[in-house]
Order: structure tokens, then C-alpha cells, then sequence
């Protein structure tokens, strides 16, 4: 092979090894799209737990649109990577949105795409539902809110709700939130730590209801097994005193005696029947009152850690605007200094020859 050709087939390769990666760069995936939490929240129990990118807090705009890519498709390295959306539904907004990768979808096929309810609004028209999307690798330079202007409340209530009945202290607010408006600060609620305090109270009441309707339960079931025992013992009593009878001298008492006997021993049966019916009543009001105290105690430990949480938002909040007292402080002294500097500069300048 001559030079000239050894040349000529090493830039062919080049270049086609180039096309290929510019071919894998832009290729567009197809899948669905869906909404596993809400702006702020990626690393919730909610949502997953921790998202399994290990990111921290991120900019105003990706704490709004982040994602979850499928198992599929899913690799470490494909960490912080953003994808430029679009739907392709019957609600489609017609806007391209770029999310960055943060968490693996383990129920995703591949191709889908599990958003924030904001970001799947925003994309499909939908917070919430399974809607048909396509998508391709982009940059994550400068992404630009989408701001469209309406929200699937529907959507969005249907994960306050699953939320809510998790003990989660969330509204609708936070599942439309745009934090490229507040500056990445989520609008949760207020008094989060009374909400679910009230929740551990009403759930510990639940309990104790239950426990006491538990106690009752099996008061009554060991009065019923009590009263079937003295049954029984009466049909023993009255079988034994017809068995002493003898028919054929009294014919008469013997036939009453085997009646009697008979008529206790379907009441025994009944008695019977109903300590076994009480008995199960106990079981079931028992397991009741566990569950109810299971609750009670996830309640008491949510309620605990909506406290931490308020404490958390309120120091971090403290700090925040002690750090805008000192910036604003710092600017005014700056200004200070530099008015002073231009006074001076000016009476040099008015004192110079």
C-alpha cells in the first residue's frame, strides 16, 4: 500500500468513526413519558429515596426539570446529562425542554422519561399521566425556562393525594412550582411540623380506640368460651341424669330427661358457635389495634422529622438572609467608599491649577 493510500484510508476512517458519534450524539429516542415526584424533591422516599446519581442541590432550573432515565438505557456515566424533550401526544405543549439525568427509572421501558410533575406538564401537557415522547442528547448551557402557562391540576392532585397518604405535607403549589421564579426556593406549605403533628395525634387516638376495642373484644370471646363451657357441662349433667332413668318404668320422665338433654346440647352448640365468632372478632379487632399502633408510630416519626425539617428551613432561611444582610452591607459599603473616592477625585480635580 503507497503512503498517499495508507493516508487516504485512515482519514476515511476517521471520518466515519466522526459520523458515527455524531450519528450516536444525535439520535432520537421514542418512549413515555410519566411524573415520579415534584420541583425540589429528587431525594425523598417519595421519589425513590436518594437519587442514584448522588447529586446534590442543583441550579433553580434542573431542580425543575430533572429526570429519570430507564434501566434500559440507564449507566453511571450517564450522570448530569441532558436530554432535550418534546412531546408527541394530543396535548403536547410543542415545547423542547432539556432535563438533566439524576435518577434511574426501574419501572421505565426503554426510551421513557419520569419527570417532575412541572417538567411533565410542561412537556406533554399532562403532570402526571403516561404520555408518548421523543428525545435526543443536548447540551446543558443555558437551558431556557419554558414557561407555559397552563397546569393539569388533575395530574398534579393525583400525586398530592398519593403524597398526602403517605404523610407527605404537600399542595398543589409545589407540584406547578417553576423555581426559576423563586430562586430554588420550594413553596411548601405552612406549619408542615403542626399538620403532621395533628396526623400523630389523630392516628394515636386511632390506636388507642382500637386497643381498647381489642380488649373488649377479647373480654367478650373469653365470657362466651366461659358460658359454652358451662354449657357443655349442663348437657353432660342432663345426659347423665336421663341415662338413670329407666325408660320402661318411667317412660314419661325418660322422655322428657332425653328431651331436656337435647335442648341443651343445642344450646351448648350455639354457645359454641358464638365463643368461636367472638374469638375471631378478638383476632381480627387485635390485628386491627397492632396496625393502628404501627401507624401511630410512623406518624409519631414523621411528625418528628417535620419538625427537623421546619427547624432545618427555618436555619437555613436565617442564614440565608443573614448572608443577603452582609451582601447588602458589603454593597452599601462599597457604594460608600466609592462615593467618598469620587468626592475626593472631584475636589482634587477642582483644586488642580
Amino acid at each position: 500500500m503507497s503512503g498517499r493510500s495508507g493516508r487516504a484510508l485512515l482519514l476515511f476512517l476517521a471520518l466515519s468513526w466522526v459520523a458515527l458519534a455524531v450519528t450516536g450524539q444525535n439520535e432520537t429516542f421514542k418512549g413515555y413519558a410519566t411524573a415520579y415526584t415534584w420541583p425540589g424533591e429528587k431525594n425523598s422516599q417519595f421519589a425513590g429515596g436518594f437519587n442514584a446519581c448522588q447529586f446534590g442541590r442543583l441550579s433553580p432550573y434542573f431542580e425543575t426539570y430533572f429526570a429519570a432515565l430507564n434501566t434500559p438505557q440507564y449507566e453511571q456515566g450517564l450522570c448530569g446529562r441532558c436530554a432535550a424533550v418534546r412531546g408527541t401526544g394530543s396535548r403536547a405543549t410543542g415545547k423542547i425542554v432539556v432535563v438533566k439525568i439524576v435518577d434511574e427509572c426501574a419501572t421505565c421501558a426503554y426510551g421513557d422519561l419520569d419527570f417532575t410533575t412541572r417538567g411533565s406538564n410542561d412537556i406533554t401537557g399532562y403532570s402526571f399521566d403516561h404520555q408518548p415522547i421523543e428525545w435526543w442528547w443536548t447540551s446543558c448551557d443555558n437551558p431556557v425556562p419554558p414557561r407555559w402557562p397552563y397546569f393539569d391540576v388533575a395530574g398534579g392532585m393525583q400525586i398530592v393525594s398519593e403524597a398526602r397518604a403517605k404523610g407527605y405535607n404537600v399542595n398543589l403549589a409545589m407540584m406547578m412550582a417553576d423555581l426559576t421564579l423563586t430562586g430554588g426556593v420550594v413553596p411548601y406549605p405552612q406549619a408542615q411540623a403542626a399538620v403532621a403533628q395533628a396526623t400523630a395525634s389523630q392516628a394515636i387516638s386511632q390506636a388507642q380506640a382500637a386497643r381498647a376495642a381489642a380488649y373488649a373484644a377479647t373480654s367478650r370471646a373469653r365470657q362466651l368460651q366461659t358460658a359454652a363451657a358451662a354449657a357443655w357441662a349442663k348437657v353432660a349433667r342432663l345426659q347423665q341424669a336421663a341415662a338413670a332413668i329407666n325408660g320402661t318404668a318411667q317412660p314419661e320422665a325418660k322422655k322428657a330427661a332425653v328431651e331436656a338433654a337435647n335442648a341443651a346440647y343445642t344450646a351448648a352448640q350455639a354457645a359454641r358457635d358464638a365463643a368461636t365468632q367472638a374469638v375471631t372478632a378478638a383476632k381480627d379487632a387485635s390485628a386491627r389495634a397492632t396496625a393502628a399502633t404501627a401507624r401511630a408510630q410512623q406518624a409519631r416519626q414523621q411528625a418528628a422529622a417535620a419538625v427537623a425539617d421546619d427547624r432545618r428551613r427555618q436555619q437555613a432561611a436565617a442564614a440565608a438572609a443573614a448572608q443577603r444582610a452582609a451582601e447588602e452591607r458589603r454593597r452599601a459599603i462599597a457604594a460608600m467608599q466609592a462615593a467618598a473616592a469620587a468626592a475626593a477625585a472631584a475636589r482634587q480635580k477642582q483644586g488642580a491649577p
